[in-house]
């Protein structure tokens, strides 16, 4: 079974960045829900990205890295 949050190695994946500033910030601008833990760590529900979750059922699966990076 996978583990319930994204993992760091997906969170790179998706936000093309390896500073949890910078992922914050990406995440924010793709509208994809998280926290951060007490530690400043990234926490995105597995349920949330996937499905779309509270977010909306148009989340795409893979994200546009091409419209992130610009």
């Amino acid at each position: 079974m996978p583990p319930l949050h994204l993992t760091q190695t997906e969170l790179e994946e998706i936000t093309g960045r390896k500073r949890r500033s910078a992922q914050a910030r990406v995440l924010r601008k793709m509208g994809i829900e998280f926290r951060m833990n007490p530690d400043g760590k990234i926490l995105v529900v597995r349920e949330h990205y996937v499905s779309g979750g509270s977010l909306g059922k148009n989340l795409p699966v893979e994200p546009d890295f091409d419209s992130i990076r610009g």
